[in-house]
């Protein structure tokens, strides 16, 4: 049993859509690999503004700033 030709264009039309979409949907987002680049380089913000609030905090309490990052440990948590 064949199927008709309007019902092979119908669904290589349908085909071709979802797949441009897939494509495009990449190409907004981006591809995983700029993702994961761009969730790290986030939490590496996160983990500046953290240390930077951290020193402010210790030059508040301690009118210096701290010798190394291990004294400012447990100081904002």
């Amino acid at each position: 049993m064949t199927m008709p030709l309007g019902i092979k264009i119908f669904l290589s039309v349908v085909i071709v859509a979802v797949v441009a979409a897939v494509v495009y949907g990449i190409y907004l987002s981006g591809s995983p690999l700029s993702q994961r680049a761009v969730r790290l380089d986030r939490q590496r913000v996160e983990d500046l503004r953290s240390i930077s609030f951290d020193v402010d905090s210790y030059w508040q309490i301690n009118a210096t700033l701290p010798g190394s990052l291990e004294n400012l440990r447990g100081s904002s948590n």
